[in-house]
């Protein structure tokens, strides 16, 4: 609507100009703001462009908003009236119909009401949430699934070829230490006396985890391997459970993926592999201090 109303004063300024009212030259480039007015007594929306070019017409803003009203084409479908207001502002009030058509199209189109007839260009890979499968999703992840489901809903709605993503961190240090964590505890539970380390995962969800651990045939089989297999082990377990709860919790909270995307399956398969050496070949990474660096 704010556009409608910015081309009804772009068509004002045009006829004033053409009927030799004022002098504004190429009006179409002429900069417009529309915007909602703050008090309905004000009518609906409110424009301060008299007051912007008046010195550019050589004239009063007010005298220059009585010139724009006056040539407002009459458009009793948009418009029931507009009024010129204090120095120079022009608030223009809708026709009731405005209100009562958007409601028959809304009721009509339904749950399409908003969404894009044509299909846009562009491919989306929108990758939101992803916290690390270490430990259950807390409230301050409401936010990134919030917002990011929104933006999913809306990009759809628009017509993009969108996928939603959930990037599984299941490799490296921290699935160890993950592991370790829920080995340590299951060792407490079965009567060993352990020192517990500062930096381990240490919430109530881990020993939840070793009760749960220790009624499976799993618990068996970390006591036949050796300390390294037992955390790995012990790391899958945890992993696979805590992540089981983040789908549960983002499912009532309204929030669907295309995907779940995992990091450990990526190396695994030599996609990640692969993908630095192309970059590499593209003269793209660098190496630098022992580390692998993006190059500019």
């Amino acid at each position: 609507m704010k556009e409608v109303i910015r081309e009804l004063v772009r068509e004002a300024l045009s006829s004033a100009t053409r009927r030799g009212m004022i002098a504004l030259g190429d009006v179409e480039s002429l900069p417009i703001e529309v915007t909602r007015s703050k008090e309905p007594k004000f009518g609906d929306y409110t424009t301060n462009a008299a007051m912007v070019m008046a010195s550019r017409a050589g004239l009063k803003p007010r005298d220059l908003a009585a010139i724009i009203t006056e040539n407002v084409p009459d458009n009793r479908a948009v418009l029931e009236k507009s009024e010129i207001a204090g120095p120079g502002f022009i608030n223009f009030f809708l026709a009731p119909r405005v209100w009562t058509d958007a409601l028959h199209r809304i009721h009509e189109a339904g749950e399409r009401y908003g969404h894009a007839e044509a299909a846009q260009q562009a491919r989306i890979l929108l990758e939101f949430v992803s916290a690390n499968p270490t430990g259950p999703l807390h409230v301050g992840h409401g936010r990134g699934a919030a917002v990011g489901d929104t933006l999913a809903r809306l990009l759809k709605a628009r017509g993009f070829d969108l996928e939603t993503e959930y990037y599984v961190n299941d490799a490296g240090n921290q699935m160890k230490i993950l592991g370790k964590s829920l080995l340590l505890r299951y060792k407490e539970l079965t009567g060993e006396k352990i020192e517990f380390p500062e930096d381990h995962y240490r919430g109530d969800y881990i020993v939840k985890l070793a009760r749960e651990l220790e009624g499976t045939s799993l618990a068996g089989e970390l006591d036949r391997v050796n300390e390294e297999e037992a955390i790995q082990l012990a790391a899958r377990f945890a992993c696979d459970r805590i992540l089981q709860g983040i789908k549960e919790d983002l499912e009532l909270f309204g929030v669907s993926y295309d995907r779940f995307e995992s990091e450990k399956t990526l190396h695994e398969s030599g996609a990640v592999s692969r993908t630095i050496e192309e970059l590499r070949g593209r003269g793209k990474v660098m190496e630098k201090e022992g580390a692998l660096w993006f190059a500019m």
